[in-house]
């Protein structure tokens, strides 16, 4: 059944009249709605459309917030299978801080498809999926397509124990936060465009080692790929992408900042701090980077990151490095820079390990032994040391 909700009294009447299944509509018609200080509230398996995010006020559907520190809509916690489709979701006065997302989903909600909805300036994140680490209070299967995050206090996207976020043709843009930031469970981005985020201006890169335009935090796997991360050195903690305590792949994609004259505070990728890994890093396309790829496994002994593999990478303005810090576990590929016309080698480590590989030893294989600090080979059943110059 389709519900205007203008045929109500008030937005959250229709919400609450309208059985699972049903659709309930914002048309479009010059007027924007209002929404109360605690937001539109979805307890249903519902549809909540309108006419499309429009451009501005009144050529779209547009939902506007109480204040700054209000949500727009909030999924509440528990409800199944929502889908949130062709709206704006906006905070149309000034905000100097603000804690009101554009749309949060509570603890327990399960798939849930938000698609062309557009999030302005509201002052708090654009998107916000609060699950909780235990079973029952895990958010499962959210899709994000074709949706933009412009100008909000907060990130753009933030998740905290979602498994199975997907998003494509995502784009977060200008925003004083991360464009993305996902802490626990999996995700996978594909198509999506960070643009000019981490505004916060009391950020800064000592202070703040793990913020990024993108920031993967503990999580089980989490895949970007094909994604354009721009206008890096626009923030005040200038990295494009990092990955701290999860397992992921990041390939693909682009990074880039406006000018040369930046490009040596702009990191595209970092990996480090605890618990992370494996990693792959495949091929990525750098501009006014100063450096491509950063892996930091610190100085402990096993190091904090392991089984990470860095394939080349296109360095697009020549002027990219490559920083390996500390020796992580199982570290493996080929981290050099390819530039027009040349390709910067930097060698191919050795893969290396607290002790020598104890199983799926094979004639040949080398390792480099953390504890002896000895270059080792496999030969006919015994690892044995290679005597060097």
């Amino acid at each position: 059944m389709l519900l205007n909700v203008r045929d109500f009294a008030t937005v959250q009447e229709a919400l609450d009249a309208a059985a699972d299944g049903d659709c309930v509509y914002f048309p479009s018609v010059g007027v924007d709605y209002r929404a109360p200080s605690t937001g539109w509230v979805i307890q249903r398996s519902l549809v909540v459309c309108g006419d499309g995010p429009g451009a501005t006020a009144g050529a779209g559907s547009v939902l506007l917030a109480a204040d700054e520190n209000s949500p727009v809509i909030r999924v509440a916690s528990g409800v199944k299978r929502v889908t949130v489709a062709d709206l704006q979701l906006k905070w149309d006065g000034s905000v100097a801080t603000g804690t009101g997302d554009g749309l949060i989903c509570e603890a327990g909600v399960t798939a849930v498809d938000i698609e062309r909805v557009a999030v302005v300036g509201c002052g708090g994140n654009g998107f916000n999926f609060v699950g909780g680490n235990a079973g029952s209070q895990r958010i499962d299967r959210v899709g994000l397509v074709d949706c933009s995050i412009v100008g909000c206090r907060g990130a753009g996207v933030r998740a905290s124990y979602t498994d199975n976020l997907y998003m494509t043709g995502v784009v977060a843009r200008d925003n004083w936060q991360n464009g993305v930031t996902i802490t626990g469970g999996s995700g996978y981005l594909y198509e999506c465009e960070m643009d000019g985020n981490c505004l916060t201006p009391s950020w800064t890169p000592s202070a703040n080692p793990y913020e990024g335009q993108m920031r993967f935090t503990a999580m089980a796997m989490v895949r970007a790929e094909a994604c354009r991360i721009r206008n890096i050195e626009r923030g005040s903690v200038k990295r494009g992408c990092v990955v701290t305590g999860s397992a992921g792949m990041i390939g693909s994609c682009c990074f880039e900042a406006t000018n040369a004259a930046s490009a040596s505070s702009c990191e595209g990728i970092v990996v480090a701090g605890a618990g992370t890994g494996p990693v792959f890093i495949s091929g990525n396309r750098h501009s006014n980077m100063g450096t491509m790829v950063r892996v930091d496994a610190g100085s402990t002994n096993p190091p904090l990151v392991r089984q990470c593999t860095v394939l080349p990478q296109y360095d697009d303005t020549g002027n990219g490095s490559m920083s390996l810090t500390g020796v992580p576990d199982g570290l493996s590929g080929v981290p050099h820079a390819m530039r027009a016309g040349s390709s910067v080698l930097a060698g191919i480590p050795i893969p290396a390990y607290v002790q020598d590989p104890i199983s799926g030893a094979r004639n040949g294989m080398m390792a480099y032994n953390r504890t002896l600090k000895k270059l080792r080979i496999y030969v006919n059943g015994a690892w044995r040391t290679v005597e060097l110059e």
